[in-house]
């Protein structure tokens, strides 16, 4: 299926008329919309890198209730709990600081600083670094885990690491 028909099958929301509470009990979202109520909602992200506000919003059960284009215009409320579900949901810390960057046998050892902390981890070779844009890096690791990186905010040290990767 086609991205475009995917969309047309979804129900739009404008985010003036949705409002989001999160439901500490469920670990999930509750969403008012149209004068219904849906319960155990959390939200999908289709196109993490390339549409960070995309965002799909489906029950546990998978009835997908409506997507919002853009999730950043919600009230402050409603964003707020949108947004702590997103970061339950998707971990995916930001590199800020390259510590130390080795390669051997084909895979690179990173040490690395995130806004969540230090972290060690592995990548095969360079198949696993990924430039969505001028200014950002995506970094699969050997388990599957993802790391970003804005470029702009790198330090020389950094980036010298990371020029022998791209």
């Amino acid at each position: 299926m086609s991205l475009k028909r995917f969309v047309e099958q979804l129900p739009i929301a404008y985010p003036k008329e949705v409002k989001i509470e999160l439901d500490e009990k469920r670990n999930a979202l509750k969403v008012f919309w149209k004068g219904r109520v849906y319960f155990n909602v959390l939200p999908k992200k289709p196109f993490p890198f390339t549409r960070k506000y995309f965002i799909i919003l489906a029950t546990k059960g998978g009835e997908e209730v409506l997507y919002l284009k853009n999730y950043r215009q919600l009230d402050d409320k409603s964003r707020a709990a949108l947004e702590e579900m997103i970061n339950r949901t998707y971990f995916i810390p930001t590199i800020t600081r390259i510590k130390n960057l080795v390669y051997k046998s084909g895979t690179y050892r990173w040490d690395v600083e995130t806004d969540r902390g230090s972290i060690e981890f592995e990548t095969h070779g360079g198949r696993n670094i990924l430039k969505v844009s001028d200014d950002e890096i995506v970094i699969f690791d050997v388990n599957k885990n993802i790391y970003r990186i804005d470029i702009k905010k790198l330090d020389k040290k950094s980036l010298f690491h990371l020029y022998f990767v791209l």
